[in-house]
């Protein structure tokens, strides 16, 4: 038998009558051959580098210019908008012909000046890109979530406030309802008043009240139902009722500062590469580190028990009394990010090891070496003050830092302002 059911697996299987049924493997492979051939599966979309804006702070009648470096689009569009309220966009050709501030023609940066000049106006905006394959949208959860800026006053955000723990479905033994921390890793009180949080869907909004302070290294919790979270924790600073929940299969968790600027985003999910756990077992989806980039589902990982709203998370508290080394090479955000004169690049050792930590343009040139030497393992960390080998000053604009040390490389951008 075991011999039979092995042959119908490698091969056809012919019945008496003539009847032919393919077997698993020939059925498998030949299944393989038609998806990767398929033209649906052929289709290459456009790939969208950076979007870049020289002028992050214009003043009332000054030019912003939008650039962008995108690969195998045949069509580019700047999609903007001066209405907080509307999901109304409308389109602004990027070109690519070395006549409108983009460079040299064909070399894939392509650009365009936004109209708007008018103080007080503050401006939405995004990328599209498209070929006939496919249309990709930078940032990709446009249109909910975009680029801005207010003419006559920067549009960056006041803080690096964190969404730093997200309890999205809750277990039956510990049913606290839906709730998110935010946290201040920052050196400064700042103040949260009429800031705004949002999950995916607009009409979701909780204004944090008048007066709302989060004091430097402190935690804030935004609860669905406080009654209901308040039987489950104590000595917490907690805000709510919410009155919405979120997703238990991950949507996008916003928070916007009191101008409605976009503060800070997490689209988390519930399956592979984020943490499963925390979709009804038990624990929360909490921040490795409140550096990390919370962006990215590596800087994730499930609590330890139900979670440590309102206090350092658990996985924290636990690599602090295992060890003061870090178990794996990491990278940081750069902060302050964007920066004039200077920013600190940080990065984690878990062992002694050689490191080269460099600085290059968008064209890909190294610009500055501000690393190159065998480095103790630990948390550590280096300045750039925006000059390069020959310590002439650089020109504003998109810069990549990579660090390349023990087989671990990884690169990120950070922004020059002039």
């Amino acid at each position: 038998i075991d011999n039979y059911f092995q042959y119908n697996v490698d091969n056809y299987l012919v019945t008496g009558d003539g009847t032919n049924f393919c077997g698993i493997i020939p059925t498998v492979s030949n299944r393989s051959d038609y998806l990767h051939n398929h033209p649906e599966i052929l289709k290459i979309p456009p790939v969208i580098e950076y979007v870049f804006q020289e002028n992050i702070d214009p003043n009332e009648g000054e030019t912003v210019i939008i650039q962008s470096a995108i690969s195998n689009a045949d069509n580019v569009e700047l999609m903007i908008t001066t209405n907080q309220f509307s999901g109304q966009f409308f389109s602004i050709p990027m070109l690519d012909d070395g006549n409108h501030n983009d460079g040299e023609a064909d070399d894939n940066i392509y650009a365009a000046e936004i109209p708007f000049q008018d103080a007080g106006v503050q401006v939405r905006y995004y990328v599209r890109a498209s070929n006939s394959d496919a249309v990709i949208l930078e940032p990709e959860t446009a249109e909910r979530d975009f680029y801005y800026y207010l003419i006559g006053n920067s549009f960056l955000p006041d803080s690096t406030i964190v969404m730093n723990e997200i309890n999205y479905n809750s277990s039956d033994i510990n049913d606290s309802g839906d709730w998110v921390e935010l946290h201040n890793p920052t050196e400064n009180d700042i103040d949260l008043s009429n800031w705004i949080f949002k999950d995916e869907d607009d009409s979701h909004a909780f204004i944090i009240p008048d007066n709302t302070i989060l004091d430097q290294g402190q935690f804030l919790v935004l609860v669905d139902d406080s009654i209901n979270f308040s039987q489950h924790y104590s000595n917490t600073n907690i805000l709510g009722n919410l009155n919405f929940g979120f997703s238990g299969g991950g949507e996008i968790l916003r928070l916007y500062n009191s101008e409605s600027i976009l503060v800070d985003t997490v689209l988390y999910g519930d399956s592979d590469p984020w943490p499963s756990n925390p979709d009804g077992e038990g624990p929360t989806l909490e921040l490795l580190n409140p550096l990390y980039d919370n962006a990215l589902a590596e800087s994730w990982t499930s609590s330890m028990g139900y979670g440590t709203p309102g206090y350092q998370n658990s996985s924290v508290l636990k690599n602090d009394m295992v060890s003061n080394l870090p178990d794996k090479f990491f990278l940081f955000n750069n902060y302050p990010n964007p920066f004039n004169p200077s920013t600190i690049i940080s990065y984690n050792l878990p062992k002694d090891s050689y490191v080269n930590i460099s600085i290059f343009d968008v064209l890909g040139r190294k610009v500055k070496t501000l690393t190159d030497q065998h480095m103790k393992a630990g948390k550590n960390k280096v300045q750039w003050n925006g000059v390069n080998d020959q310590g002439k000053l650089l020109a504003g604009g998109v810069y990549i830092y990579k660090i390349i040390s023990g087989g671990y490389d990884q690169s990120k951008k950070m922004i020059l302002l002039k």
